[in-house]
């Protein structure tokens, strides 16, 4: 998620996987100015094939989509 946030917001997040399925999350507080109202984002994904690693980029891409329609 603090891949996806435009310059000077603030991101507090917390990051998890899963051991299988390729199960990657991120839920967080993202504020887009100092004196602006949180706003919480939560993802989480998974992919087919118990076998299957964690792809990063799929939750970053699933941030900036969200946060591109907050803004």
């Amino acid at each position: 998620m603090r891949g996806a946030v435009p310059r000077g917001w603030t991101v507090a997040d917390k990051t998890g996987t899963g051991s299988f399925y390729g199960i990657a999350n991120d839920i967080g507080l993202v504020w887009p100015a100092p004196s602006a109202d949180p706003v919480l984002v939560s993802i989480m994904s998974s992919r087919i094939g118990r076998k299957t690693k964690v792809d990063n980029t799929l939750v970053a891409e699933a941030a900036r989509y969200a946060l591109e329609r907050i803004t």
